[in-house]
């Protein structure tokens, strides 16, 4: 009979010694640590230069504002216009092209829908502090088209323009708390043309059928 083949052992595995198991943990804290501080030094770099950015663009914006408002200054002082009729005129000379009358009677109101021209003005919460009157900041004019549907103001404001006269200033308080208080002076009002009023209604028609 030949000999049996005696099975083959196989030795165990070296296991870990505790200095290298506290070694890999120490390590992993480490490499955790690591990660952490560059994530927050990126996220760090990236709002510093997101702000640099707002703020150099705010800059230009301003300067360019500033431009605008010398030429105009320039013409209204060559055409000898006053603010209100420069105004008028600007505005005429838009609406003409997309389809606005403009509402040149004193008796004309803000109707719902139509396009405002305004001046806005903010409080100035450190200013006004212990002062009888409160400080408001000329924050610059816009136009805000489909007055009352909220698309440019806040709805609760721009609510508060239906009803008011051309050159009609009103001091509103909002927000949740009425913790914010503007100043609203309607400049221009504007009002669509019967056909584009006729043109949208059959839009709207086709939609529904």
């Amino acid at each position: 009979m030949g000999k049996k083949r005696s099975a083959k052992v196989s030795s165990p595995k070296p296991t870990e010694s505790y200095q290298q198991t506290v070694a890999k943990h120490v390590a992993q804290q480490v490499n955790d640590k690591l990660i952490e501080s560059v994530n927050t030094l990126i996220i760090g770099q990236c709002n510093h230069m997101q702000r640099q950015i707002q703020a150099n663009m705010l800059q230009e914006m301003s300067n360019i504002f500033t431009r605008i408002s010398a030429l105009e200054d320039f013409f209204k002082y060559k055409m000898n216009m006053t603010d209100k009729e420069y105004a008028q005129a600007v505005a005429e000379f838009q609406d003409k092209a997309e389809g606005y009358v403009t509402k040149v009677s004193e008796d004309d109101i803000v109707d719902m829908g139509d396009r405002v021209r305004i001046s806005i003005k903010s409080k100035n919460v450190k200013e006004s502090k212990d002062k009888e009157e409160p400080v408001f900041d000329d924050q610059g004019k816009t136009i805000i088209d489909n007055v009352g549907a909220g698309t440019v103001l806040q709805v609760e404001l721009e609510e508060h323009l239906i009803g008011m006269k051309v050159g009609e200033t009103k001091t509103v308080d909002f927000g949740p708390l009425k913790q914010s208080t503007v100043k609203l002076t309607v400049d221009v009002i504007s009002a669509k043309k019967e056909e584009e009023l006729k043109e949208e209604e059959v839009k709207t028609d086709d939609k529904d059928a």
